[in-house]
């Protein structure tokens, strides 16, 4: 016995094979450290590569990728950092200076208020002089959030 498909019925299940495929959600990760490898598309189901923490903000994410493919294809240097901050500044009414738990454990992050926060971090308890000690020394945002880090942050209160 042969079993004939209507046109109908195959483009239907074409069109649902379709759209089940594009429902799958990706995260956009981005390296710890400014220079430390690729911004990384993946499969939200899967866990978070090591040394990498989904973007805070993914339509930033992604229009720095669409914009510089380096970011993407080869490392996400200083350039996708800095277009990326201006874009999440940019969106985001209610910034929150998140600092890791444990000095050099990370570097400070930026999130949007409501956003969760990554395992790891805590929000600063002063978010002017969190955000204060970020914009004097950059490194503190892009690579770790250190001893000197820390020293600007506590004589700042």
């Amino acid at each position: 016995m042969q079993f004939k498909m209507s046109r109908a019925f195959f483009i239907l299940v074409v069109l649902l094979l379709a759209s089940t495929i594009m429902q799958a959600q990706t995260i956009i990760y981005l390296p710890n450290e400014v220079g430390g490898g690729p911004a990384i598309i993946q499969d939200e189901s899967d866990p978070a590569p090591p040394g990498y923490t989904a973007a805070s903000d993914q339509e930033c994410a992604q229009q720095v990728i669409d914009a510089d493919p380096f970011c993407l294809e080869t490392n996400w240097d200083g350039i996708c950092q800095d277009a990326y901050i201006e874009c999440f500044l940019a969106n985001c009414p209610d910034v929150i200076v998140l600092l890791p738990i444990e000095l050099d454990d990370g570097p400070a992050l930026l999130i949007c208020g409501g956003d969760p926060v990554p395992t790891g971090y805590v929000a600063a308890s002063d978010q002017d002089c969190a955000q204060q000690v970020v914009d004097e020394n950059p490194e503190c945002l892009d690579f770790v959030w250190d001893g000197p880090c820390q020293v600007a942050y506590n004589t700042c209160q």
